[in-house]
């Protein structure tokens, strides 16, 4: 912007000509003496309000700053806030490497994983844990106040020198999420930097003997001389005048340099309000030399000729210093590059040279200022890793089209095998992946359709027009991503769940849409494996139904709310009951087991409830065995997911120390679902399981598609043919099937048993093929323990 004056404002005005002519005819002496103090209060008033212009851009300056370093300050605390739903999400996979992989992949420099008490449980640097917050401490006060996030401001760390930005997330167990950004690490400068780059600067003019910038408290908080940050300047009147809003001019003799100072100050205002003072110690002894000599050269040329003077007086001082004045008044200080116009023989070349090297510095932080802001809103907006645009830029421009009445969908698109091929590849492939599926996503991006990292392994896409054109969208969709992917290792093949919701039908809310979205992405996982799903009602539905299960699963843990049944096995060769199946069930809902198992499982309860039945079937036996009844195996069913609770056989056998029974009383039974994410992980496991006497067998044989080869290397004891298989083969016409698993598992040195036998048909004809036992309600449906005692207190089979 430009700053203008009217002209008769101008501090050298035409009529002093005239007056100094008639005074010089007069009094040479007084003239020279009025001369000499003109010139000089014209030099100290231009450096005033040079010192002016100086403050004025050092306040535009840190009020660009402030609104940069809020920008990166609100971009951390974003992806703190994401980092930390992530973390408190993912509680099983929680440890040390999980937590330096996000530290690394998303550039933090601190993660701390807590308890409820304040305890560090993990760390992203493996240090300090078991460390435990002490009243006083920062971490002390967010656990106790209350909140659930709270971001700190940029401090000192308790245990070093750094400077931090911590944030806190805490979830409703009590366990909270301590995210760290080192301030060393992170392209903002602190206020204090700032300060200190702008007096070093100013004091680099050789006319500046010293410069300071102090605080509305009469602080020092940046000085050319270090050794006085931190001075209490409050004594100081001049300092409480300008703190009033008034540039403060002051003629003084400093002791320290032993020479005259212009000692300026003016009010630095930001924000509307005055923040700071800048003040510049200017010498003055050379603007007195300057002065002095050439009012000895007006004095003597007076004495030859009054004109003569006069026509110097206003060529070499008093004209300059008009062209040094209009120039500073009609200055554009926006326009980049720009400069004081410098005439070769001008007396105040030195001047210029100043203020163009001050406006030159200037130039370079409002540069630098533009490119810093350029570049976090750019960060802001985009994904590191894909430089697809990221979930701001998402809610932003949902919240647009939903404004302006725009029919289109929403995509929430999910890869199914990426956490495989990071666990197995690891994570370097992993993102190679994700990089060139967001390159095959930019080769589509149009007006009708754009594409958005959401985060992880999650995609969403926004796709505008009628449902014909939609459809066409998801084609392409599918047709681009369904490619295999290769790289330097494989080919990768790479399948997606999508799942669509419909604007305005499906809502008028962003969150809305995407949670509909997510939703039926979700279906899609848990029913069809991939493809894609519009979201329907019922889709809802079942997933609050599947909440009202995990909730009450959740109470029954607390609550021992379970209860155990036993369904006899019957052995075909000796003709009585050989051994048991506990079942679980629930006390006070008619729900199906199939069903709160399946919750379980994908809530993570599964391991918690596992053990529950291990730990009533040992006590179970105990009780009989204190009864005197005799003994015989119960078999437990172990979920895929169990596999995972590393723990597990050294629960079992202290268990049976505790309770004294022999591990040959309690059996285990598996699916081959187990085997499916790493087989050799479970042959080891299920090794460790036979190695303290536990018998093994396989549950659901035939319902799978490879089962005969699973046979060849499993630790098992046992194969128990599924019912579906039982009720599709076991008939005359096709005895020879179930005949010939039964013959090859025998060869394997296995045995058999029937599962789901309901008639004395299906009886006999497994009975004749030698199958070993018979399970299912032709004997007897699941009962309680009383049951089972009385039928083995009064031998009943």
């Amino acid at each position: 912007m430009f700053w203008k004056i009217k002209k008769k404002d101008s501090p050298i005005r035409k009529n002093f000509i005239y007056i100094q002519l008639v005074t010089i005819l007069t009094i040479v002496v007084l003239l020279g003496v009025v001369s000499m103090e003109f010139s000089k209060s014209v030099l100290l008033n231009q450096l005033e309000n040079d010192a002016k212009h100086y403050g004025g851009m050092t306040g535009k300056y840190i009020e660009q700053n402030q609104i940069t370093n809020n920008i990166i300050n609100k971009n951390m605390e974003d992806l703190a806030y994401s980092l930390s739903a992530e973390i408190l999400n993912s509680k099983k996979d929680l440890s040390n490497v999980y937590l330096k992989d996000i530290s690394r992949n998303f550039g933090v420099d601190a993660i701390y994983y807590y308890s409820p008490t304040g305890t560090i449980i993990y760390s992203s640097d493996g240090e300090y844990i078991g460390w435990k917050a002490k009243p006083g401490d920062p971490i002390y006060l967010f656990m106790n106040s209350g909140k659930n996030i709270f971001n700190e401001d940029i401090r000192k760390s308790t245990d070093s020198d750094e400077y931090y930005k911590f944030s806190y997330f805490k979830d409703d167990n009590g366990n909270f999420v301590q995210i760290g950004f080192l301030l060393d690490n992170i392209e903002i400068q602190t206020k204090k930097y700032d300060f200190q780059t702008i007096v070093n600067d100013i004091t680099t003019d050789d006319k500046i003997y010293y410069s300071l910038i102090i605080d509305n408290n009469l602080i020092g908080i940046a000085d050319s001389n270090l050794e006085n940050v931190g001075m209490d300047w409050s004594k100081d009147s001049n300092y409480q005048k300008a703190l009033k809003g008034e540039t403060v001019v002051v003629n003084i003799y400093d002791e320290d340099l032993k020479e005259n100072v212009l000692k300026i100050i003016v009010p630095i205002v930001s924000d509307g309000q005055i923040s700071e003072l800048l003040v510049i110690g200017h010498s003055l002894d050379s603007l007195n030399d300057l002065v002095s000599n050439s009012s000895i050269r007006i004095l003597i040329t007076l004495l030859v000729i009054s004109a003569v003077i006069l026509y110097s007086q206003w060529k070499f001082m008093i004209n300059p210093i008009n062209l040094l004045n209009n120039q500073l008044i009609y200055f554009d200080f926006i326009k980049k590059g720009h400069k004081l116009k410098i005439k070769q023989n001008d007396p105040f070349k030195g001047v210029y040279l100043t203020i163009n090297n001050l406006l030159a510095r200037v130039d370079e932080y409002i540069n630098k200022n533009i490119e810093m802001k350029e570049y976090v809103e750019y960060e802001a907006y985009h994904d590191e890793l894909t430089n697809l645009e990221n979930r701001r830029a998402l809610y932003e421009e949902l919240d647009r089209i939903l404004k302006d009445n725009i029919s289109g969908s929403v995509c929430m698109i999910d890869l199914n095998n990426l956490k495989e091929i990071n666990d197995i590849y690891g994570h370097i492939t992993g993102d190679e992946i994700l990089k060139n599926i967001a390159h095959r996503f930019r080769g589509q991006i149009d007006e009708q359709i754009k594409f958005y990292r959401f985060g992880g392994d999650e995609f969403i896409a926004i796709i505008l027009g009628d449902k014909d054109c939609i459809k066409k969208k998801y084609k392409r969709i599918f047709k681009s991503i369904s490619k295999p992917i290769k790289n330097e290792m494989k080919e990768f093949e790479i399948s997606f769940c999508l799942g669509i919701s419909s604007f305005p039908k499906d809502g008028r809310s962003k969150n809305e849409l995407i949670s509909k979205a997510d939703i039926a992405m979700y279906y899609v996982k848990k029913n069809l494996g991939s493809g894609f799903a519009y979201f329907r009602p019922f889709m809802q539905k079942k997933l609050n139904r599947r909440s009202e299960i995990n909730n009450i699963l959740k109470e029954a843990i607390k609550g021992k709310g379970f209860n155990l049944l036993y369904q006899p096995i019957y052995n075909t060769h000796i003709k009585c009951i050989a051994y048991y199946e506990a079942l679980i069930r629930l006390d006070d809902y008619q729900i199906s087991p199939i069903d709160f198992i399946k919750v379980a499982e994908d809530k993570g309860l599964i391991i918690e409830i596992g053990r529950f039945v291990i730990r009533e079937a040992i006590k179970q036996l105990y009780k009989w065995k204190l009864k005197g009844i005799e003994l015989k195996t119960i078999a437990v069913n172990l979920s895929p997911n169990q596999i995972k609770d590393k723990k597990l056989v050294k629960y079992i056998l202290a268990l049976l120390a505790e309770y004294d029974i022999e591990a040959k009383y309690l059996e285990i039974e598996i699916t081959e679902d187990i085997f499916i994410e790493n087989s050799l992980e479970v042959v080891a496991f299920l090794e460790s399981l036979k190695n303290i006497g536990l018998k093994v067998t396989l549950d659901d044989f035939g319902s799978g598609y490879s089962s005969l080869t699973y046979l060849t290397f499993m630790p098992i004891d046992k194969i128990k043919l599924d019912k579906i298989l039982i009720d599709k083969y076991l008939t005359k016409e096709k005895l020879s099937i179930i005949k010939n698993i039964i013959n090859i598992a025998h060869d394997l040195n296995l045995l058999v048993v029937g599962e789901g036998i309901e008639t004395a048909d299906q009886y006999d004809m497994l009975k004749e093929m030698d199958c070993d036992f018979i399970q299912g309600y032709y004997f007897s449906k699941p009962v309680n323990c009383e049951t089972i005692e009385k039928m083995l207190l009064n031998k009943t089979n």
